[in-house]
């Protein structure tokens, strides 16, 4: 029994204040009409229990946006409805009285700002709160796990009386003990308030029922459609659930399988529920599966452009009931730099084609591939673990960096849902290929200059074996275009002799990303992101970083969705490869290479390292005009990628890169469209440059010569048998790095485009 004093005037406000619901900003004048009033500034006083964020989320009275009020122009513009005005009040006021606070009184102004702005306030005083001078639990002293239940709840003696948090918290009780086996609980609350000493007493009296367990589990399915008769057998459906007979009743359970039978895509409706016709007074209880059955074959396909692919296209067919156990096999086949690699190329479709990007690529000259066929086991030896197996061969370039051949691979994962909201993944991968990289790069990081060396690792096909672990958690509200919450990922990778590694190829690895959004004000959200990775070499130490790291697993940033400042993997070192060189000749037999002064590189490689580390922070703000299909990104991203190990390199605020920028991000069905342009203050690095001369007829070899400024190092000329041929070889040292590219001062020269589709983090 609930025992309270209200006056005529009180009652009434609560009847108003439940009317007027806050709106939000899309229900506010956002256009502003001809002699309308723009909020410039909304402040409030007085405020010490909430914060002014936490009060503006109550009311419909917004200020313009950040950059509307700060500069002028751009941005949202919201105006003032003064019928809103006394209808915050009585929001406000009932906001404080459901946490306690009875006596609170609002007052508003409004003063002119200018010509067609104004400055809202709310003044506000709070008075004091009733507090909870006494709260008891009662009716679980027969609940096996009652300190379970009772752990970690927020209410308690001392604190101002929250109907909110006592909602909450009577919630979160019926929560626990229906995972506990109660499927019939029910909770009373009752609570008297004394407003003369500002005390109030609150109690909770359970009745949690009989505690039960799974009896009968009752399947009814529904055929796609009058053709098809049902393809998945009841006992199957059984099996995938995870929930068995005799098992304790849980709701977390009921919902686990649930979102498990829904994500084998084999149903297009999932429902499982308690049969309340079927209630026993003794402790078992039947259950309700019903399904409607997918079409079980389906074939998609797809195609596109981009600037680093040309065009490129994909098929996946899918068939989620294989041999009728609700096998989930999937086959793939993609192809990219269709039109521009060899042998889907002519001269009419490389026109289609961003020729001047792919012509700096060594690796883009023919086409990339992959097919792979995977089969997903749902539900290992009846648990929450899903099994899949992988086999697959490809060939896959990355930008300026790699080439990747692998004539066959396969791979055997794990993976299961810890919750709603978090995964977790286990896989062991085994594929026969090579690894191809610029010679200039071999050469610089790993020390292999000479082409023997080089072919030991990039022509001869050796076993690369590696066992990984992945964490992910995400909270975030939207998977597109998320404003609130953060989204977690660590991923560890080995590749050691143990595994089935060549010793050439042994590395271990990790690597962490974290993104947080958070809304500011109205319609802006805040997004930051910290990415890091380091590799070490099979001792694990960070200190005595391993030689040669595969050049896919090594690290890289710069590009649309890491440094925007950067095009893509080309923040850190660089080397560079040389349209010609001069020879200055020290006698007959020896002689110098190295580039003139006017030499311009043509080529970029990006060396990339064994550390990284990533920061991005931006501002998103709807368009003002389309804002359900435009958005504008405020950002500055920074990061550095170094070689442990490597002299006048390691992790300092001072390496740290920073550039500013401004995006457009248009939301499309396939997601985001983001085009950037950052601002890349840095001058490119020192580095050493090389001429990639063209293959020897004689020696069949393609020599790499350092031509760096000033160096000397020796080149011998040799003469071949009958005198017939010369050939010019390096001695193998170290190139040094004293190239210094030519860069523009000028400010326009300096901006950076990148573009792409998705979310940029």
């Amino acid at each position: 029994m609930r025992r309270r004093t209200f006056t005529a005037l009180g009652a009434l406000a609560l009847v108003l204040a439940a009317a007027a619901a806050p709106r939000r900003a899309g229900a506010q004048d956002i256009t502003c009409d001809p002699g309308d009033q723009e909020v410039r500034s909304l402040v409030f006083r007085g405020n010490r229990a909430f914060s002014a964020s936490d009060l503006e989320a109550r009311i419909a009275t917004t200020e313009s946006g950040w950059f509307r009020r700060h500069l002028g122009f751009f941005g949202v513009r919201h105006c003032l409805d003064r019928s809103e005005l006394p209808l915050d009040v009585l929001r406000l006021k009932k906001f404080y009285r459901d946490k306690g606070y009875y006596d609170t009184r609002v007052d508003t102004l409004v003063a002119p700002m200018g010509a067609g702005a104004v400055r809202v306030q709310f003044t506000i005083d709070e008075g004091r709160p009733i507090v909870i001078d006494s709260l008891t639990v009662s009716g679980l002293e027969d609940v096996p796990n009652r300190g379970e239940v009772l752990k970690g709840l927020e209410l308690r003696v001392g604190m101002p009386f929250d109907l909110d948090l006592l909602a909450d918290e009577q919630d979160t009780i019926s929560a626990r003990l229906r995972n506990s086996g109660y499927p019939q609980v029910e909770l009373l609350r009752d609570y008297s308030l004394q407003y003369d000493s500002l005390k109030a007493r609150v109690s909770i009296r359970a009745l949690p029922g009989p505690r039960a367990r799974v009896g009968f589990i009752r399947v009814n399915v529904t055929p796609v459609d009058s053709a098809h008769s049902q393809q998945i057998g009841d006992n199957v459906v059984r099996g995938l659930l995870g929930i068995r007979s005799g098992d304790l009743y849980s709701d977390r359970a009921l919902i686990a399988a649930q979102r498990g039978l829904y994500q084998l895509g084999a149903y297009r409706h999932v429902e499982i529920s308690l049969d309340t016709t079927d209630v026993r007074k003794d402790s078992l209880v039947t259950l309700n599966v019903d399904l409607r059955e997918n079409y079980m074959q389906q074939l998609d396909t797809k195609y596109g452009w981009a600037t680093l692919d040309c065009f490129r296209t994909s098929a996946l067919y899918t068939n989620r009931n294989f041999l009728h156990q609700a096998r989930h096999l999937e086959v793939s086949g993609q192809l990219s730099k269709l039109g521009y690699g060899y042998p889907l190329a002519s001269s009419a479709t490389r026109g289609l084609c961003y020729q001047d990007v792919l012509r700096r690529d060594p690796f883009s000259d023919t086409t990339n591939y992959s097919i792979s066929a995977t089969l997903q086991q749902p539900g290992l030896f009846g648990s929450n673990w899903v099994p899949s197996y992988s086999l697959y061969r490809e060939r896959r370039s990355q930008y300026l960096a790699y080439l990747r051949s692998t004539l066959i691979g396969g791979e055997a994962s794990a993976s299961r849902g810890l919750g709603d909201d978090a995964s977790l993944r286990f896989a062991y991968s085994l594929e026969y290929g090579r690894t191809q990289a610029q010679p200039a790069l071999l050469c610089a990081v790993f020390d292999r200059c000479d082409a023997q060396s080089r072919e030991q690792i990039s022509r001869v096909a050796q076993p690369l074996a590696v066992a990984s672990g992945q964490y992910t958690l995400s909270r975030i509200d939207d998977a597109f275009n998320p404003s609130r919450g953060f989204v977690f990922r660590g991923e560890l990778r080995s590749s050691l002799r143990t595994l089935g590694s060549s010793p050439d190829l042994t590395f271990n690895k990790g690597t962490f990303d974290v993104s947080w959004y958070h809304p500011v004000g109205r319609t802006g959200v805040f997004a930051s992101r910290l990415r890091a990775g380091v590799v070490v070499g099979s001792n694990l130490s960070l200190s005595n970083p391993t030689r040669y790291i595969p050049p896919e697993e090594r690290l890289y940033a710069g590009g649309a969705t890491s440094v925007r400042g950067f095009y893509q993997n080309e923040l850190g070192s660089l080397l560079y490869i040389a349209q010609g060189f001069d020879s200055v000749i020290v006698n007959d037999s020896t002689r110098y290479f190295e580039s003139p002064d006017r030499v311009r590189a043509f080529r970029v490689v990006p060396v990339g390292g064994n550390a990284l580390l990533v920061a991005n922070f931006e501002y998103r703000v709807p368009d003002a005009f389309f804002p359900d299909l435009l958005e504008w990104t405020f950002f500055t991203d920074g990061g550095d990628v170094w070689t442990r190990g490597t002299p006048g390199t390691g992790l300092s605020w001072s390496h740290i890169k920073w550039t500013p920028g401004i995006g457009m991000r248009v939301f499309t069905p396939v997601g985001p469209v983001q085009l950037n342009v950052g601002y890349n203050p840095y001058p490119s690095p020192r580095g050493p440059i090389y001429y990639d001369a063209s293959v020897n007829r004689e020696t069949g070899v393609a020599p790499l010569y350092c031509v760096s400024p000033g160096n000397t190092i020796p080149v011998h000329v040799t003469t071949g048998t009958g005198g017939s041929g010369t050939a010019y070889v390096q001695d193998e040292q170290a190139c040094p790095a004293t190239f210094v590219p030519s860069q523009s001062a000028a400010f326009f020269r300096r901006l950076t485009l990148t573009f792409s589709i998705g979310s940029d983090f």
